[in-house]
Formats: C-alpha cells, sequence, structure tokens
C-alpha cells in the first residue's frame, strides 16, 4: 500500500495494493470532511461549532447525532432511505449513563451505587441487579429470578461462575489457571475440560467431556498444521493465507481477501468493495447475499435473496433488527458501556424477553424465558463453532463476543471482518495489522483472549475492566497510576506509529488517536502544558471519540490546580480510558473514586468497574519508587509480548506477587 499526505501531515491519498485509491478532504480545522473511494462511493462528516461530528452521508443512509454542552451524546438518528430510527441517552449527575430509549420507545434505566458501578438495569419493569464486595460482582439477578454467583482468587481471576434457575443449576463453572493466569481447565455441568498449550501460548489440545477432542499444530507464524477435526495437510502461501486442507480449497485477491472457496465441488465467490468490506457473496444454491455498512464498519443492510434486513446499532452493539419496511424483528438489551458485544442481556422478539446466561468470556449459553425456563442452549468448539441445542425454541445469532452468525453462509461477522471458525480465520486480513497473522483468530488462544471488534485481542483481564459486570482484572498490578497511564500511553503511541493499516477507515483510527494520544502524553507530563495541549485536542476532534472531552476536561483541570495523588488517579484513568477504542472500546471510561486499603496493606483505586483503573493495586513502596522515577512497565507489556519471550511468577520486596517478563536479546536505547 502506499500513503500520500498534506504538508500538515494528513492523509491525503491512499493507493491498495489492487491500485484502488481513497481521498480525504478536511477543513481548515483539520476535521475530515470527505473520503472519496475508487468505486466512485463517498462519505461526507459534518461538524458543530465545537467540532463535533454532527452527521455523515454515505452509500445511500445519513445519521445525524447530538450532544449535550460536556459533548456527551444525546441522541443518533439513522435514516435507511426507507426508514428512520433514532435512539437517545441521559446521564446522572457524575456522567455516568442513566438511560437509553430505544427508537421504539423502550425505556432502559441505570442505577449505580455510590462509587459508581452498576447496581441494576431496569427495561419495561424488569430488573437486572448486581451485588459487590469490596469491589467485584459477586451476584447477578436476571429478571425472571434467575442468579449468577461469581467466585476469585486471591489474584481476583475468575474462578467460579454459577448460573441457578427454579430447576437448578444451569451453568456450573469452575475455572482453573496456571501461575501466569492461562486458563488449564474448567468444570462443568457436563464434566471435566482440559487444555494444553505450546510455548507460544498457542491451544494445543482441548479434551472436552461428551464430544470429541480438539488437538492443533501451528508453524512458525500461527498458522495452523493439523487439526483432528480437519485431517491431512494443510498448505499456505507466504502471506498466511491458506490454500487448501482437506476439506476446501481457497483463493485471494491482491489485498489478501478470500474471493473463492471451493468445498466438494461447489464454489462460493466473494466480493469486496474499495474498502475490502465483504459486499457480495455468490452462493452454490444460486442465492446471493449482499451486504451494506456505515462509515464505522457496521453492517446496517444484509439481502439474501429477497429477505432484506436492516441493523441499528448503540453505542454497546447490536440493538435492532428490522424488516424491509422498518418493522422491528428482534431487539437486544446490553451492559450500558460494556466492551462492544461483549454482555449481553437480553433478546427481545414478538413481545417476549429472553434473558442471556454468558460464559466468563461473554459467550452466550443459555437464554431463558420470563418464567426461568430455557429456550435456547449451545456448545462451542474451542474456536467458536456453536453447536445448537436441537431443543432450542427460539434463535440466536450472538456468538463469540462481537460475532454474529450468518445462517447463510455459516461464517460469523465480526464488525470489521468475518470469521470462519471451522478453520479459526478470517477471510481477509487484520486491517489493525494486529500480531503476527493477519488471518488468525487471536494468536491461537481463543480461551484467554477475545476479538469483539475483528481488529486486535482483548485479553479476558481487559474485558473484565472494560464490562460493567465482567470478571475482575487478571493483571491487577502494583503500580502507581499516573506512571501507569504514562507508560500505557508511550506503549501506544509507538504501537499507533508502527501500524500501516490497509484501509481508509483503519488509517483515520489510527492517525486521529495517535494525535490524541500525543496530547494526553503531553498533559500527563506536566500540569503546565494542559491548556495548549488541551487546545491542540480540541483542533484534532475524532467523531469516534467525541464522547471523551467533557470528562477529561474536567479530571485534566482538577488535576491542573491540584496535583493531588487522587487527581492523578482520577486524570490517568480517564487519559487512557479515552484511548480505549484501541483496545476494543467506545466510550470514556466512569468517573474515579480515591483509594482504599485491601489485603495485605495494599491499596486499590475504588472505582466504576468499567474504569481502566479499577482494582488496580499499589503499595506504599511501589508509589514511592514512583516518584523516585522507578520504572514499572506498563502491565498489557506482559500480555502482549508474553508470545516472545517466558513469563514468570515473582515475589517482590514489598511481599507483592508479580508477573516479570523475559524477552532474549539485548536493549538498545
Amino acid at each position: 500500500p502506499k500513503h500520500y499526505y498534506y504538508p500538515n501531515g494528513l492523509l491525503k491519498t491512499f493507493q491498495d495494493p489492487k491500485g484502488q485509491l481513497s481521498t480525504y478532504t478536511y477543513d481548515k480545522a483539520n476535521r475530515l470532511l470527505e473520503v472519496a473511494h475508487a468505486d466512485g462511493k463517498a462519505t461526507t462528516y459534518t461538524y458543530n461549532e465545537l467540532g463535533f461530528l454532527t452527521g455523515y452521508v454515505a452509500d445511500g443512509i445519513s445519521t445525524t447525532y447530538t450532544y449535550d454542552n460536556l459533548g456527551r451524546k444525546l441522541s443518533e438518528t439513522v435514516d435507511y432511505g426507507v426508514f428512520q430510527k433514532t435512539f437517545r441517552y441521559s446521564y446522572d449527575a457524575r456522567g455516568n449513563k442513566a438511560g437509553y430509549t430505544s427508537p421504539e420507545g423502550l425505556e432502559h434505566t441505570y442505577a449505580y451505587r455510590k462509587n459508581d458501578q452498576l447496581a441494576s438495569v431496569t427495561v419495561d419493569g424488569k430488573v437486572f441487579s448486581v451485588a459487590y464486595d469490596k469491589y467485584r460482582p459477586i451476584k447477578l439477578t436476571s429478571p425472571d429470578g434467575i442468579e449468577t454467583t461469581f467466585t476469585y482468587n486471591a489474584n481476583d481471576r475468575l474462578t467460579g461462575l454459577t448460573t441457578s434457575g427454579p430447576s437448578g443449576a444451569l451453568l456450573e463453572r469452575h475455572y482453573n489457571y496456571d501461575n501466569v493466569g492461562i486458563l488449564q481447565s474448567r468444570s462443568t455441568e457436563h464434566g471435566d475440560y482440559r487444555y494444553a498449550y505450546d510455548d507460544l501460548y498457542r491451544l494445543t489440545t482441548a479434551d472436552r467431556p461428551t464430544s470429541a477432542n480438539e488437538a492443533f499444530t501451528y508453524d512458525k507464524l500461527g498458522n495452523r498444521l493439523s487439526s483432528l477435526a480437519t485431517t491431512g495437510t494443510w498448505t499456505y502461501n507466504a502471506n498466511s493465507e491458506l490454500i487448501l486442507n482437506s476439506q476446501a480449497e481457497y483463493e485471494y485477491d491482491a489485498n489478501g481477501n478470500t474471493f473463492k472457496k471451493i468445498q466438494n465441488g461447489q464454489i462460493t465467490l466473494y466480493e469486496y468493495n474499495a474498502r475490502d468490506q465483504l459486499e457480495k457473496i455468490y452462493l452454490p444454491d444460486g442465492r446471493i447475499a449482499t451486504y451494506g455498512y456505515d462509515p464505522a464498519g457496521r453492517r446496517i443492510r444484509k439481502q439474501v435473496g429477497n429477505t432484506v434486513t436492516y441493523y441499528v446499532y448503540a453505542d454497546e452493539g447490536l440493538v435492532g433488527e428490522y424488516d424491509a419496511t422498518g418493522t422491528l424483528l428482534r431487539s437486544y438489551g446490553w451492559q450500558p458501556d460494556s466492551l462492544w458485544g461483549t454482555s449481553p442481556l437480553y433478546l427481545a422478539e414478538d413481545g417476549q424477553f429472553y434473558f442471556y446466561h454468558n460464559d466468563r468470556q461473554g459467550t452466550p449459553q443459555r437464554l431463558t424465558d420470563i418464567n426461568g425456563q430455557v429456550v435456547w442452549s449451545a456448545s462451542y468448539s474451542a474456536f467458536g463453532q456453536a453447536f445448537v441445542d436441537p431443543n432450542s425454541t427460539i434463535e440466536n445469532n450472538l456468538r463469540f463476543p462481537g460475532q454474529y452468525y450468518d445462517a447463510e453462509t455459516d461464517l460469523h461477522y465480526n464488525l470489521h471482518r468475518y470469521y470462519e471458525p471451522t478453520t479459526g480465520r478470517y477471510l481477509s486480513t487484520d486491517p489493525a495489522g494486529d500480531g503476527l497473522n493477519p488471518y488468525v483468530y487471536v494468536s491461537g488462544n481463543p480461551l484467554n483472549a477475545i476479538d469483539p471488534l475483528g481488529l486486535f485481542s482483548v485479553s479476558d483481564a481487559l474485558k473484565g475492566i472494560s464490562s460493567g459486570l465482567g470478571a475482575v482484572n487478571g493483571f491487577l498490578q502494583q503500580i502507581d497510576p499516573l506512571t501507569l497511564a504514562k507508560s500505557a500511553l508511550a506503549e501506544i503511541i509507538g504501537q499507533l506509529e508502527c501500524a500501516e493499516p490497509s484501509n481508509w477507515y483503519t488509517q483515520m483510527i489510527v492517525t486521529n488517536n495517535l494525535l490524541l494520544a500525543r496530547a494526553i502524553y503531553g498533559m500527563l507530563n506536566g500540569p503546565e502544558a494542559l491548556a495548549d495541549e488541551f487546545a491542540d485536542l480540541f483542533e484534532n476532534p475524532s467523531w469516534w471519540n467525541i464522547p471523551i472531552f467533557g470528562g477529561i476536561a474536567q479530571a485534566s483541570k482538577a488535576y491542573a490546580d491540584n496535583p493531588t495523588y487522587e487527581n492523578a488517579v482520577d486524570f490517568a484513568g480517564k487519559a487512557v480510558g479515552a484511548l480505549a477504542f484501541f483496545y476494543g472500546a467506545y466510550k470514556l471510561t466512569g468517573n474515579v473514586g480515591g483509594a482504599a486499603v485491601v489485603e495485605g496493606g495494599a491499596k486499590s483505586v475504588t472505582s466504576v468497574t468499567n474504569d481502566f483503573f479499577a482494582g488496580t493495586k499499589y503499595t506504599d513502596k511501589v508509589f514511592k519508587q514512583m516518584k523516585q522515577g522507578d520504572w514499572h512497565s506498563f502491565p498489557r507489556s506482559v500480555e502482549g509480548f508474553q508470545s516472545a519471550g517466558k513469563v514468570t511468577k515473582i515475589t517482590g520486596g514489598d511481599g507483592v506477587a508479580r508477573e516479570m517478563l523475559k524477552i532474549p536479546g539485548k536493549y538498545k536505547p
């Protein structure tokens, strides 16, 4: 690919390996006004006087946004040409999302504890409630009376998940980990599962109690070389493109997109637009599936044969499916501000509500009706192929976090790409360039990571922080949050600077988040830089993180006026939370409370569960080391680079257990 820039450094044109050109136009404030593509389609953007995105027009659809005076989104209206849909948000005095009104006018009310942890979700008189210990969720009660309880080990990793209904336990899960938090086994209502990994933490065996065991081997780049389910040779080219296995043959275009699959003599053809989004599939039975997308890459329209379905998305994921006339088919509810597509609460259809009961990663296991009776159930292969109970009486298409099952193709739509669970691979390369292999799912480690955006892996630990009711972070570190934020941003900047996006959308993500990261990093390194850097921030607003400005403004001013430790925690949490999109979340995290003493004399940030630093532990000794300049790296270094080295458990002089990463070679400053 080739990139051409304006003198001010903004992207002007992008040429992909096919020779397709995309051209970018900006206003005097460097805000993106138009993206024109080689297929003749263009997207235009409009902004208000404060620089907030007020709307876009793209490929026959348009969307408009309204905001409050803190830049928080109040409403979003999508015009599909044949009908419009609008949803709305409200906020409480502390900045928490207090309510969501669906396009059909269904009110969702969110209540919080004094420390801003989510306490309940009420929809149509139906209440989901959450109970906590000091800072961890320990019980979730659904409107049908079914309770899910959570237990944890000393490292705050989820060790137990039990979902009980009127007829007994629906889910009974107990998890065992190694010293670095990798899942080794789980006992369930069906029996015991056991797992093994290679030196790079790629799954090699999955022993299952009630179905066939799974086993895999890999080459140096993570390509699957063998599988018990698909025997025989797996053949790849130099680009890690799967060419052949015993089940199918594949062919690719110059951009690395799968355009042809031959299976049992049947041919499936895939056609992509100028943004490398899957636009048409020619199925072996003669049907044609067509797909349409908005500028954020969300699929908003699907047509298979004569059946047309439209989709509406809120901040947390899919909230509505509609037919060609705009009549509601299904609606969905989510935990507020949860990681995209990871925490479904309910599915509603024909006036009936059904409630999700998920596993530790957020994958649906059961759905129950208002009487607590199971209406849908499934088990999964290690890489996400669902085996739906034939006795299920409703349809549920949610799969791995962020994935939606397409019955016409057996593929999973995963926001930016399409996933084939039988091979553990995507049809196209990773637009964000995450990992050594651009096709494989979460580097071959599906039991310990998720990819809700189809862009990059997110560990269970981060998912736990980002999700309002998720498992608590398994990588809690003893570290000063302000230094942690600086280190985090330094790493984010480094990753963004090295990124080579393959399409216009991810190029925008990288460019604008890089500007934002540098600005926030400057703020964290000195209150005196706040005014200038924050002004720069407003000159370069990105539409996907517009809601962050109000929260950062308040926190940065408080820190500049009074640079206490508590204000540093608040500002650091918001600063890194503002970049959460890069790690798979769309929304700025909530307000941070102070610090509380926890076990062993350590302290823990007390905050909303979805704050970036919620539960982060530190000791007075470590905090003193931080103030003296002692460097403690950002904890995601251990997770992100563990495949390149060796992770061991150590105990510091303060008696606190930590994880140490050793990478072979020499460091060059």
